[in-house]
C-alpha cells in the first residue's frame, strides 16, 4: 500500500478508491475460495470413484510384504486364506517375485470362511522398486477350472468307454492319418500307447497290400460321403484275421473332414462258415468232395465237353473185401484204410480231375478232356483206371486197436472193382451217368472182383 501523506489521505476521493479496491479484492478471494472448494469436491469424488473401482473390481488387488503381511487389499473381493495344499506354491511364488523383481503368476486354492468349498484363483504379481512389497492381481477362475475339470472328466469317461469297447475304433483325417484310436486298436498292432499312433497312417502299422486297400476305402468314403460295411483282413501281431468293419465319413459344417471306423473280429465266424461249407461239399473222413460237389463237378465236365467236343469219363470204384476188415479189426482200422485209399486215388488223377467219396467204401472219379476221338478217349480212360486199380491193390500197413490189448500193426490187401463210362457233350444227366458207372462196377465184381469194366 502506498503511504498516504498530508491532507491527501483523508480526501473523499482517495477513501472511495480504497474501499473499491478492498471490495474487488474480497470478491477475488471469494471466487478463489469457491474454486478451491470445487476442486476439493472433485478430488474427493474422483478418490471415491477410484476406491469403488478398487473395492468392487471383479478381481482382487492386494499388496503384501515379504512376510506375507497384508499392506493393502480390496477386501470386498478377496479376504480368504491360501489353502494348505497351495501354501508351498504361494510361498515360492512370493519369493520369486520379490527376489527377481519381475512379473510372475500362479494358481492357488483359497478357502473362503463364509462359503463352502475352496475357490481357485489366478494370481499375477510384481514387486515394488525396493523388492519389499508384492502387488498382486487376483482373478477368481473357479468356474472356468471346474468347467475344464468337467470336460476332462467327460473326455476320460469317453476314453474309458472306447478303451473297454470290444471293437477296434479309430478316427482319421482326410489324408488317412490317425487322429485317435482306442486301446484295443493300439494293442492289436503292437503299439504300447494310443497316442503313439496319432499322425501315423496304415502304411506305418500293417502290410502294404492291406494298407493300400484301407486307403482306397477311405478315399471312396471321402468322395462319396457314404458309409460302408466290409469284411476284410486285419493283422493281429503279424497274423491275418477276418474283421467286419464299419466305415463312415466324419462331417463337420457340411464338409467331410475325415473317416471313422469300427471293426470286430469275425474270424471264428468265418472259420465256422468255412467249416460248414466244407462239410456241405466234402467228406469229413477223407477230405474228398462228397456226392453234392461231385454232381456239380460232373455237370461242369459235361458242359466243358459240350464246348470243346472232347470226351470225359466217370469211374465208379468199390473196395473189395472191405467189410471183412471192419469185422475183424473194427471201424477205426477200416477208416484208416479208407483215408489211405483216398490218398492213392487222388494221386492217380490230375489236379483238374475230381476224386470223390460217395460213402462207405464207394468212390467216384471224373476225368475231363480225354480226347476228341472216342477210341483214344477210351484208351486213356483205361490207362487211368488201371493205374488206380494197381495202386489200390498194393498192401496196406494199418494199426489195429482193440480195447484192452496193445496196438498191432497189420498188413492188409484190398483190391477194387471199377466201372467206367464215357460221356460226350451234354446228352444226358449227371445222375444217369453215375447210374451207368455203378452198373458197370457191379459187372466188374461179377467178373471176379479186382476188375475194370467199361459200360455203355
Amino acid at each position: 500500500h502506498k503511504r498516504i501523506q498530508g491532507n491527501h489521505a483523508h480526501s473523499p476521493v482517495n477513501q472511495e478508491r480504497l474501499v473499491h479496491e478492498l471490495e474487488v479484492h474480497q470478491i477475488e478471494l471469494e471466487m478463489q475460495n469457491e474454486a478451491l472448494a470445487n476442486a476439493c469436491a472433485e478430488a474427493e469424488a474422483a478418490h471415491q470413484r477410484a476406491a469403488d473401482i478398487y473395492d468392487f473390481a471383479p478381481v482382487a488387488y492386494e499388496t503384501i510384504d515379504a512376510l506375507s503381511a497384508i499392506l493393502e487389499i480390496n477386501t470386498h473381493r478377496f479376504g480368504g486364506f491360501v489353502s494348505p495344499a497351495s501354501l508351498p506354491v504361494f510361498k515360492q511364488f512370493l519369493a520369486d517375485v520379490l527376489a527377481g523383481q519381475a512379473h510372475r503368476n500362479c494358481e492357488l486354492e483359497i478357502h473362503r470362511a463364509r462359503q463352502k468349498g475352496d475357490s481357485i484363483v489366478h494370481v499375477e504379481g510384481i514387486s515394488d522398486e525396493k523388492g519389499q512389497e508384492c502387488r498382486m492381481v487376483i482373478s477368481d477362475i473357479t468356474v472356468q477350472r471346474h468347467a475344464e475339470y468337467a470336460l476332462r472328466e467327460q473326455e476320460q469317461y469317453q476314453r474309458t468307454l472306447l478303451d473297454n469297447f470290444p471293437f477296434l475304433v479309430w478316427l482319421k483325417d482326410d489324408e488317412s492319418r490317425f487322429l485317435a484310436v482306442n486301446r484295443p486298436f493300439a494293442a492289436q498292432f503292437g503299439w504300447p500307447l494310443t497316442e503313439s499312433l496319432v499322425g501315423k497312417t496304415d502304411f506305418d502299422i500293417t502290410s502294404p497290400d492291406l494298407a493300400e486297400a484301407y486307403r482306397a476305402d477311405d478315399r471312396a468314403i471321402l468322395d462319396s460321403g457314404r458309409s460302408k460295411v466290409v469284411e476284410e483282413w486285419i493283422e493281429d501281431h503279424g497274423r491275418r484275421r477276418w474283421s467286419e468293419t464299419f466305415k463312415s465319413p466324419v462331417i463337420l459344417n457340411g464338409r467331410v473332414i475325415g473317416t471313422v471306423g469300427f471293426a470286430r473280429d469275425i474270424t471264428e465266424r468265418k472259420e465256422a462258415e468255412q467249416e460248414m461249407r466244407h462239410l456241405a461239399f466234402y467228406d469229413s473222413l477223407t477230405g474228398l468232395p462228397n456226392r453234392r460237389l461231385l454232381i456239380d463237378r460232373l455237370e461242369q465236365s459235361m458242359m466243358l465237353s459240350a464246348r470243346n467236343g472232347s470226351y470225359g469219363a466217370t469211374m465208379f470204384l468199390d473196395l473189395d473185401n472191405f467189410k471183412r476188415l471192419n469185422d475183424a479189426h473194427g471201424h477205426s482200422t477200416g477208416d484208416a484204410l479208407l483215408v489211405l485209399a483216398a490218398d492213392r486215388i487222388k494221386a492217380c488223377v490230375r489236379e483238374m480231375d475230381t476224386a470223390s467219396r460217395l460213402g462207405g467204401d464207394e468212390f467216384v472219379v471224373v476225368i475231363s478232356e480225354l480226347d476228341t476221338d472216342q477210341e483214344a478217349a477210351t484208351s486213356r480212360a483205361m490207362l487211368v483206371a488201371e493205374k488206380i486199380r494197381a495202386s489200390l491193390s498194393k498192401t496196406y500197413r494199418l494199426t489195429a486197436r482193440h480195447e484192452g490189448k496193445a496196438d498191432k500193426v497189420i498188413k492188409y490187401h484190398c483190391a477194387a472193382s471199377i466201372g467206367v463210362v464215357l460221356f460226350f457233350k451234354h446228352d444226358t444227366s449227371p445222375h444217369d451217368i453215375l447210374k451207368r458207372a455203378d452198373q458197370a462196377m457191379y459187372q466188374a465184381k461179377e467178373a471176379g472182383r479186382n476188375q475194370i469194366h467199361f459200360g455203355t
